[in-house]
Protein backbone atom coordinates (compact mmCIF):
# COMPACT_ATOMS: atom_id res chain seq x y z
CA UNK A 1 0.00 0.00 0.00
CA UNK A 2 2.57 2.37 0.56
CA UNK A 3 4.71 1.63 -2.52
CA UNK A 4 1.77 2.02 -4.59
CA UNK A 5 1.43 5.76 -3.07
CA UNK A 6 4.99 6.74 -3.55
CA UNK A 7 4.72 5.73 -7.03
CA UNK A 8 1.78 7.76 -7.27
CA UNK A 9 3.49 10.82 -5.95
CA UNK A 10 6.72 9.68 -8.64
CA UNK A 11 4.08 10.00 -11.36
CA UNK A 12 3.08 13.53 -10.37
CA UNK A 13 5.53 14.90 -9.61
CA UNK A 14 7.29 13.68 -13.04
CA UNK A 15 3.88 14.46 -15.05
CA UNK A 16 4.04 11.42 -17.30
CA UNK A 17 1.07 9.99 -19.08
CA UNK A 18 0.09 6.79 -17.28
CA UNK A 19 -3.45 7.66 -17.00
CA UNK A 20 -4.61 3.82 -17.73
CA UNK A 21 -1.82 2.57 -14.39
CA UNK A 22 -3.05 5.74 -12.26
CA UNK A 23 -6.85 4.67 -12.78
CA UNK A 24 -5.53 1.15 -11.74
CA UNK A 25 -3.88 1.90 -8.58
CA UNK A 26 -6.34 4.34 -7.64
CA UNK A 27 -9.00 1.78 -7.86
CA UNK A 28 -6.66 -0.72 -5.88
CA UNK A 29 -5.87 1.46 -3.08
CA UNK A 30 -9.66 2.28 -2.59
CA UNK A 31 -9.91 -1.62 -2.37
CA UNK A 32 -7.60 -1.79 0.30
CA UNK A 33 -9.06 0.75 2.23
CA UNK A 34 -11.83 -0.61 1.95
CA UNK A 35 -10.40 -3.72 3.21
CA UNK A 36 -8.58 -2.25 6.31
CA UNK A 37 -11.82 -0.91 7.06
CA UNK A 38 -13.54 -3.99 7.96
CA UNK A 39 -11.06 -5.69 9.30
CA UNK A 40 -10.90 -2.66 12.16
CA UNK A 41 -15.02 -2.89 12.23
CA UNK A 42 -14.51 -6.86 12.98
CA UNK A 43 -11.82 -5.77 15.86
CA UNK A 44 -13.93 -3.80 16.86
CA UNK A 45 -17.13 -6.26 17.07
CA UNK A 46 -14.94 -9.04 18.34
CA UNK A 47 -13.69 -6.97 20.93
CA UNK A 48 -17.47 -5.58 22.01
CA UNK A 49 -18.57 -9.73 22.01
CA UNK A 50 -15.95 -10.62 23.87
CA UNK A 51 -16.73 -7.70 26.05
CA UNK A 52 -20.35 -9.17 26.44
CA UNK A 53 -19.06 -12.46 26.56
CA UNK A 54 -16.85 -11.29 29.87
CA UNK A 55 -20.01 -10.18 31.48
CA UNK A 56 -22.20 -12.70 30.88
CA UNK A 57 -19.67 -15.31 32.51
CA UNK A 58 -19.44 -12.98 35.53
CA UNK A 59 -23.17 -12.85 35.86
CA UNK A 60 -23.44 -16.71 36.03
CA UNK A 61 -22.83 -18.09 39.52
CA UNK A 62 -21.80 -21.70 40.21
CA UNK A 63 -23.31 -24.36 42.63
CA UNK A 64 -19.77 -26.18 42.50
CA UNK A 65 -16.83 -24.53 44.59
CA UNK A 66 -14.56 -25.73 41.96
CA UNK A 67 -15.56 -24.24 39.00
CA UNK A 68 -12.98 -22.04 37.22
CA UNK A 69 -14.46 -18.78 37.10
CA UNK A 70 -13.23 -15.32 34.99
CA UNK A 71 -11.61 -12.29 37.04
CA UNK A 72 -14.15 -10.63 38.88
CA UNK A 73 -15.14 -7.49 37.60
CA UNK A 74 -13.23 -4.39 38.49
CA UNK A 75 -14.91 -0.82 39.63
CA UNK A 76 -14.33 0.38 35.90
CA UNK A 77 -16.29 -2.38 34.61
CA UNK A 78 -19.28 -1.72 37.62
CA UNK A 79 -19.59 1.99 36.02
CA UNK A 80 -20.49 0.43 32.65
CA UNK A 81 -23.07 -2.49 33.94
CA UNK A 82 -25.86 -2.24 37.11
CA UNK A 83 -23.67 -4.57 39.13
CA UNK A 84 -21.53 -3.18 42.07
CA UNK A 85 -18.26 -4.15 42.77
CA UNK A 86 -18.23 -4.37 46.86
CA UNK A 87 -21.53 -4.11 48.68
CA UNK A 88 -20.27 -3.39 52.41
CA UNK A 89 -22.88 -4.59 54.83
CA UNK A 90 -22.96 -2.82 57.83
CA UNK A 91 -25.03 -4.15 61.13
CA UNK A 92 -26.10 -1.71 63.73
CA UNK A 93 -27.05 -1.54 67.23
CA UNK A 94 -26.66 0.99 69.98
CA UNK A 95 -25.27 0.17 72.54
CA UNK A 96 -25.82 1.29 76.63
CA UNK A 97 -22.73 3.52 78.09
CA UNK A 98 -21.92 4.12 81.84
CA UNK A 99 -25.13 6.16 82.30
CA UNK A 100 -27.33 4.07 80.83
CA UNK A 101 -28.11 5.89 77.77
CA UNK A 102 -27.68 4.47 74.10
CA UNK A 103 -24.52 5.43 71.87
CA UNK A 104 -23.43 4.84 69.08
CA UNK A 105 -20.32 5.08 66.16
CA UNK A 106 -22.56 4.20 62.85
CA UNK A 107 -23.02 7.89 61.92
CA UNK A 108 -18.76 8.84 62.33
CA UNK A 109 -17.79 5.26 60.43
CA UNK A 110 -19.77 5.76 57.50
CA UNK A 111 -18.41 9.66 57.47
CA UNK A 112 -15.22 8.60 57.63
CA UNK A 113 -15.77 6.39 54.20
CA UNK A 114 -17.18 9.31 52.47
CA UNK A 115 -14.27 11.74 53.47
CA UNK A 116 -12.33 9.05 51.99
CA UNK A 117 -14.91 8.91 48.71
CA UNK A 118 -14.11 12.56 48.55
CA UNK A 119 -10.57 12.54 48.25
CA UNK A 120 -11.02 9.69 45.51
CA UNK A 121 -12.87 10.12 42.54
CA UNK A 122 -16.65 10.14 43.68
CA UNK A 123 -18.10 9.42 40.38
CA UNK A 124 -16.22 6.54 39.88
CA UNK A 125 -16.68 4.86 43.44
CA UNK A 126 -20.70 6.15 43.48
CA UNK A 127 -21.59 3.62 40.58
CA UNK A 128 -19.13 0.57 41.86
CA UNK A 129 -19.81 0.90 45.76
CA UNK A 130 -22.64 0.36 47.71
CA UNK A 131 -23.73 0.56 51.40
CA UNK A 132 -26.44 -2.28 53.45
CA UNK A 133 -27.41 -0.89 56.64
CA UNK A 134 -28.79 -3.08 58.86
CA UNK A 135 -30.68 -1.83 62.03
CA UNK A 136 -31.14 -4.20 64.23
CA UNK A 137 -33.04 -1.89 66.91
CA UNK A 138 -35.33 0.91 67.02
CA UNK A 139 -34.68 3.86 65.46
CA UNK A 140 -36.54 5.67 68.80
CA UNK A 141 -33.50 4.40 70.83
CA UNK A 142 -30.74 4.18 68.15
CA UNK A 143 -30.35 8.24 67.45
CA UNK A 144 -26.83 7.43 65.53
CA UNK A 145 -28.90 5.96 63.11
CA UNK A 146 -32.02 7.70 62.78
CA UNK A 147 -29.16 11.20 62.19
CA UNK A 148 -27.31 9.24 59.62
CA UNK A 149 -30.52 8.25 57.59
CA UNK A 150 -31.88 12.04 57.79
CA UNK A 151 -28.43 13.26 56.23
CA UNK A 152 -28.60 10.16 53.91
CA UNK A 153 -32.09 11.06 52.72
CA UNK A 154 -30.82 14.72 52.19
CA UNK A 155 -27.80 14.14 50.06
CA UNK A 156 -26.53 13.17 46.88
CA UNK A 157 -25.64 10.12 47.57
CA UNK A 158 -28.77 8.47 48.52
CA UNK A 159 -28.42 6.09 45.42
CA UNK A 160 -24.91 4.66 47.12
CA UNK A 161 -27.20 3.29 50.54
CA UNK A 162 -30.31 0.79 51.42
CA UNK A 163 -31.11 0.72 54.52
CA UNK A 164 -33.40 -1.27 56.35
CA UNK A 165 -35.11 -0.35 59.57
CA UNK A 166 -36.01 -2.56 62.23
CA UNK A 167 -34.93 -5.43 60.57
CA UNK A 168 -37.12 -8.19 60.88
CA UNK A 169 -35.67 -11.06 59.18
CA UNK A 170 -36.55 -14.18 61.39
CA UNK A 171 -33.43 -16.33 62.39
CA UNK A 172 -34.60 -19.27 64.14
CA UNK A 173 -32.63 -20.32 67.32
CA UNK A 174 -31.35 -23.55 65.61
CA UNK A 175 -29.09 -26.21 67.44
CA UNK A 176 -27.88 -27.89 65.19
CA UNK A 177 -26.11 -31.20 66.04
CA UNK A 178 -22.13 -31.42 64.44
CA UNK A 179 -19.62 -34.39 65.40
CA UNK A 180 -17.26 -31.63 64.11
CA UNK A 181 -18.09 -28.81 67.00
CA UNK A 182 -19.01 -31.20 69.62
CA UNK A 183 -15.68 -29.73 71.62
CA UNK A 184 -17.04 -26.31 72.03
CA UNK A 185 -19.58 -27.68 74.01
CA UNK A 186 -16.86 -27.87 76.79
CA UNK A 187 -15.69 -24.79 76.27
CA UNK A 188 -16.18 -21.75 79.16
CA UNK A 189 -16.59 -19.43 76.30
CA UNK A 190 -19.95 -21.09 75.31
CA UNK A 191 -22.13 -18.56 72.95
CA UNK A 192 -24.24 -16.38 75.56
CA UNK A 193 -27.86 -15.34 73.88
CA UNK A 194 -26.39 -12.14 73.45
CA UNK A 195 -23.46 -13.72 71.50
CA UNK A 196 -25.78 -16.22 69.30
CA UNK A 197 -28.39 -13.05 69.18
CA UNK A 198 -25.46 -11.51 67.04
CA UNK A 199 -24.93 -14.34 65.16
CA UNK A 200 -28.40 -14.38 64.08
CA UNK A 201 -28.05 -10.80 63.26
CA UNK A 202 -25.15 -11.52 61.28
CA UNK A 203 -27.35 -13.99 58.85
CA UNK A 204 -29.69 -11.76 58.56
CA UNK A 205 -27.49 -9.20 57.52
CA UNK A 206 -26.17 -11.42 54.47
CA UNK A 207 -29.37 -12.91 53.72
CA UNK A 208 -30.72 -9.19 53.31
CA UNK A 209 -28.15 -8.17 51.68
CA UNK A 210 -28.32 -10.85 48.83
CA UNK A 211 -31.62 -8.82 47.68
CA UNK A 212 -30.72 -5.68 47.84
CA UNK A 213 -28.87 -5.16 44.98
CA UNK A 214 -26.77 -6.79 42.68
CA UNK A 215 -22.72 -7.23 43.33
CA UNK A 216 -19.88 -9.22 42.94
CA UNK A 217 -18.11 -8.72 46.80
CA UNK A 218 -19.39 -8.23 50.17
CA UNK A 219 -17.47 -7.12 52.84
CA UNK A 220 -18.88 -7.35 56.38
CA UNK A 221 -18.23 -3.59 58.11
CA UNK A 222 -18.76 -3.54 62.22
CA UNK A 223 -20.12 0.03 63.18
CA UNK A 224 -17.59 0.73 65.39
CA UNK A 225 -14.66 0.12 62.84
CA UNK A 226 -13.00 3.63 61.52
CA UNK A 227 -11.23 3.08 57.97
CA UNK A 228 -7.69 3.63 57.87
CA UNK A 229 -6.04 6.44 55.12
CA UNK A 230 -6.16 4.67 51.86
CA UNK A 231 -8.09 2.21 52.43
CA UNK A 232 -10.17 2.03 48.84
CA UNK A 233 -6.99 2.11 47.21
CA UNK A 234 -5.16 -1.11 49.43
CA UNK A 235 -8.94 -2.51 49.25
CA UNK A 236 -9.14 -2.65 45.19
CA UNK A 237 -4.83 -3.72 44.60
CA UNK A 238 -5.57 -6.55 47.19
CA UNK A 239 -9.12 -7.61 45.48
CA UNK A 240 -7.33 -6.99 42.27
CA UNK A 241 -4.32 -8.86 42.84
CA UNK A 242 -6.08 -11.94 44.66
CA UNK A 243 -8.49 -12.28 41.27
CA UNK A 244 -5.20 -11.96 39.40
CA UNK A 245 -3.72 -14.75 41.01
CA UNK A 246 -6.10 -17.05 42.85
CA UNK A 247 -8.92 -16.56 40.68
CA UNK A 248 -11.27 -18.47 42.53
CA UNK A 249 -10.69 -17.50 46.30
CA UNK A 250 -13.17 -17.86 48.76
CA UNK A 251 -12.83 -15.33 51.05
CA UNK A 252 -10.45 -12.32 51.72
CA UNK A 253 -9.41 -10.51 55.14
CA UNK A 254 -8.57 -7.09 55.90
CA UNK A 255 -8.82 -6.56 59.83
CA UNK A 256 -9.37 -8.59 62.53
CA UNK A 257 -12.59 -9.87 64.68
CA UNK A 258 -15.76 -9.85 62.78
CA UNK A 259 -14.86 -6.79 60.97
CA UNK A 260 -13.27 -6.98 57.25
CA UNK A 261 -14.26 -10.27 55.86
CA UNK A 262 -14.84 -10.53 52.09
CA UNK A 263 -17.07 -13.20 50.76
CA UNK A 264 -18.18 -13.86 46.84
CA UNK A 265 -21.94 -13.21 46.28
CA UNK A 266 -22.23 -16.66 44.89
CA UNK A 267 -21.30 -18.17 48.45
CA UNK A 268 -22.80 -15.66 50.42
CA UNK A 269 -25.99 -17.69 51.12
CA UNK A 270 -23.83 -20.63 52.56
CA UNK A 271 -21.93 -18.37 54.54
CA UNK A 272 -24.84 -17.27 56.12
CA UNK A 273 -26.84 -20.67 56.59
CA UNK A 274 -23.41 -22.23 57.80
CA UNK A 275 -23.29 -19.62 60.90
CA UNK A 276 -26.77 -19.27 61.50
CA UNK A 277 -27.00 -23.36 62.13
CA UNK A 278 -23.86 -23.43 64.29
CA UNK A 279 -24.88 -20.31 66.50
CA UNK A 280 -24.56 -22.22 69.83
CA UNK A 281 -20.80 -23.85 69.13
CA UNK A 282 -18.90 -21.02 68.11
CA UNK A 283 -19.24 -17.16 68.22
CA UNK A 284 -19.86 -15.87 64.60
CA UNK A 285 -16.55 -14.21 63.98
CA UNK A 286 -14.93 -18.26 64.59
CA UNK A 287 -17.80 -19.42 62.69
CA UNK A 288 -16.92 -17.21 59.59
CA UNK A 289 -13.11 -18.10 59.72
CA UNK A 290 -13.67 -21.44 60.56
CA UNK A 291 -15.99 -21.68 57.25
CA UNK A 292 -13.61 -19.73 54.98
CA UNK A 293 -11.30 -22.69 56.04
CA UNK A 294 -13.14 -25.60 55.48
CA UNK A 295 -12.21 -26.78 59.38
CA UNK A 296 -15.90 -28.78 59.83
CA UNK A 297 -18.83 -29.36 57.30
CA UNK A 298 -17.59 -26.92 55.01
CA UNK A 299 -14.77 -28.49 53.81
CA UNK A 300 -16.06 -30.24 50.72
CA UNK A 301 -17.73 -27.19 49.67
CA UNK A 302 -14.52 -25.29 50.46
CA UNK A 303 -12.04 -27.66 48.49
CA UNK A 304 -9.30 -26.53 47.71
CA UNK A 305 -10.09 -22.60 47.35
CA UNK A 306 -7.89 -20.30 49.82
CA UNK A 307 -9.04 -17.96 52.61
CA UNK A 308 -6.17 -15.00 51.61
CA UNK A 309 -5.42 -12.42 54.44
CA UNK A 310 -4.08 -8.92 53.63
CA UNK A 311 -0.21 -7.94 54.88
CA UNK A 312 -1.77 -4.73 56.80
CA UNK A 313 -5.00 -4.35 58.77
CA UNK A 314 -7.03 -1.56 57.26
CA UNK A 315 -9.46 -0.43 59.79
CA UNK A 316 -8.92 0.96 64.07
CA UNK A 317 -11.25 -0.41 66.66
CA UNK A 318 -13.10 2.63 68.68
CA UNK A 319 -15.73 1.02 70.23
CA UNK A 320 -15.25 0.19 73.83
CA UNK A 321 -18.11 -2.02 74.12
CA UNK A 322 -17.69 -5.96 72.74
CA UNK A 323 -20.36 -8.38 72.61
CA UNK A 324 -18.28 -11.24 72.83
CA UNK A 325 -15.48 -10.41 74.89
CA UNK A 326 -15.77 -9.51 78.53
CA UNK A 327 -15.17 -6.03 80.31
CA UNK A 328 -11.82 -6.17 80.94
CA UNK A 329 -10.68 -8.89 78.42
CA UNK A 330 -10.88 -7.06 75.26
CA UNK A 331 -6.92 -6.81 75.23
CA UNK A 332 -5.07 -4.60 73.14
CA UNK A 333 -6.40 -3.90 69.08
CA UNK A 334 -4.06 -3.52 66.27
CA UNK A 335 -3.66 0.03 64.60
CA UNK A 336 -4.45 1.32 61.35
CA UNK A 337 -1.43 -0.92 59.06
CA UNK A 338 -0.54 -3.34 61.67
CA UNK A 339 0.36 -6.55 60.34
CA UNK A 340 -2.81 -8.59 61.02
CA UNK A 341 -1.80 -11.42 63.39
CA UNK A 342 -3.50 -11.94 66.87
CA UNK A 343 -6.40 -11.87 67.95
CA UNK A 344 -7.22 -13.50 65.00
CA UNK A 345 -7.29 -17.28 64.64
CA UNK A 346 -4.74 -19.83 63.41
CA UNK A 347 -5.18 -19.62 59.78
CA UNK A 348 -6.76 -15.82 59.68
CA UNK A 349 -3.48 -14.07 59.93
CA UNK A 350 -0.80 -13.08 57.42
CA UNK A 351 2.26 -15.22 57.85
CA UNK A 352 5.78 -12.98 57.98
CA UNK A 353 7.79 -15.82 57.92
CA UNK A 354 6.67 -17.40 54.80
CA UNK A 355 5.26 -14.48 53.09
CA UNK A 356 7.68 -11.28 54.17
CA UNK A 357 8.21 -10.21 50.84
CA UNK A 358 4.81 -10.52 49.86
CA UNK A 359 1.35 -8.53 50.73
CA UNK A 360 -1.04 -11.39 51.35
CA UNK A 361 -1.09 -14.88 52.41
CA UNK A 362 -0.67 -17.98 51.74
CA UNK A 363 2.04 -16.76 49.45
CA UNK A 364 3.41 -18.05 46.08
CA UNK A 365 6.83 -17.44 46.50
CA UNK A 366 7.69 -18.12 42.94
CA UNK A 367 5.61 -16.04 41.63
CA UNK A 368 7.23 -12.62 40.78
CA UNK A 369 3.94 -11.21 40.99
CA UNK A 370 3.03 -11.60 44.32
CA UNK A 371 5.88 -8.93 45.87
CA UNK A 372 4.37 -6.72 47.66
CA UNK A 373 4.01 -3.07 46.09
CA UNK A 374 2.21 -0.67 48.76
CA UNK A 375 4.16 0.51 51.77
CA UNK A 376 1.91 2.82 53.70
CA UNK A 377 3.54 5.99 55.37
Amino acid sequence: LLSSWVFLLYIAVNQEDHSALIESLTLRLKRNEEGFKLIRAENESHRQEAYNLRQALNHQTSSQATTNQLDTLTPEDTCRTNKKWLLIGIPTKGRLDSDNEYQGYLFSTVKRILDELDRESLSRWKCSLHFFIANFQSRSTHHDYQQLRDEIEASRLSSMFTLQDESTISIPEVRTHSEAHVDYLYDIDQPTERVRQQTRNYTALMKMALKSVDFDNFMILEDDFMVCDGFLYHLQHFISKANRLERDWISLRVSYGGNGIIFRKKDLDYVAQYVGAYQYYRPVDHLMIEWALGEAESQEYKGSRRHLVYRYNLFEHKGIHSTIKAEGRQGKYPRCFDVIGEPNLSGDRFDVTRCSTNDFSPCDQTSSFSKFSLVPN
